[in-house]
């Protein structure tokens, strides 16, 4: 009779006991799935195979979903000679369960402590008991900080925390309008270049002038009218207009040529 080492015996031992080999790994409701129930390759559940869907499942075009958006979870057992298979749905939301029930179907559900809300997509939102819903925080947060960014507007500081919460683009400036407010631009606006009403120029009542126009919040002017004369001031620096027309002289008097008057 042959006989084995001890080490060799304790080998064949660890052997002929059943592995079991629990993974869990969620995956796309896909043919493979199909395979997994036994299905022949290239049918699916749902089929004239008679392969079926897991309880809580349905099937469309050959595959097995969840309800209400949930995503498939394949939990498999390898035993020693085959293996066993669970398949489950996981809900998109935070504290959601996925209920099948004999007489509404398989549907997501809030936890035990929460309650059950739907945004404006129909999607469930599950928020603790006594809270309102994310959509409704957010409107309440954003007022908060809306709030905070006028009360820093009004009190002079140079920020641009306003104009971020209303979406300006860069060459806007929240303003305020009656009871509300907007984003205006002051890059480009004639008649108001720089800034808001009460801040702003309007270029094109500048006295005398032809041609103008307002480039990043400045007016440019580039031609007057007859009677004036374009002359850039002393303190350019110090204004937002480039250049400004003058009022040309004649015989020592200043000629005004602006509504059709003269001065002489």
């Amino acid at each position: 009779m042959r006989s084995f080492s001890p080490i060799v015996l304790g080998v064949l031992t660890l052997i002929s006991l059943p592995l079991v080999i629990a993974n869990a790994v969620p995956r796309a409701a896909t043919t493979q799935l199909a395979a997994q129930h036994g299905c022949n390759a290239g049918t699916g559940p749902g089929t004239s195979t008679g392969c079926e869907c897991p309880a809580g499942l349905y099937s469309t075009q050959g595959v097995c979903k969840c309800h209400d958006g949930a995503a498939v979870k394949v939990v498999i057992q390898y035993l020693h000679g085959g293996y066993k298979e669970s398949v489950t749905c996981d809900c998109p939301g935070k504290h959601q369960t996925y209920l099948i029930s004999a007489n509404s179907g398989a549907t997501c559900v809030c936890d035990a402590g929460y309650t059950a809300t739907f945004n404006k997509k129909g999607k469930l939102q599950c928020t603790v008991n006594g809270q309102p819903p994310p959509s409704k925080r957010a409107s309440i947060e954003h007022k908060r900080s809306f709030d905070e960014a006028i009360d820093v507007r009004e009190s002079g500081v140079e920020s641009r925390e306003l104009e971020d919460l209303m979406g300006c683009e860069i060459n806007e400036k929240a303003c305020k309008m009656d009871r509300h407010w907007a984003c205006k631009d002051m890059w480009f606006d004639l008649n108001a270049c720089g800034g808001c009403k009460g801040e702003a120029l309007d270029c094109a009542a500048l006295p005398g002038v032809n041609e103008v126009r307002c480039s990043k919040g400045h007016c440019i002017v580039d031609s007057c009218h007859h009677g004036y004369t374009l002359e850039t001031p002393l303190s350019a620096n110090s204004t937002s207009v480039s250049a400004l027309c003058i009022p040309k002289r004649k015989e020592g008097n200043w000629l005004f040529l602006q509504g059709g008057s003269e001065e002489m």
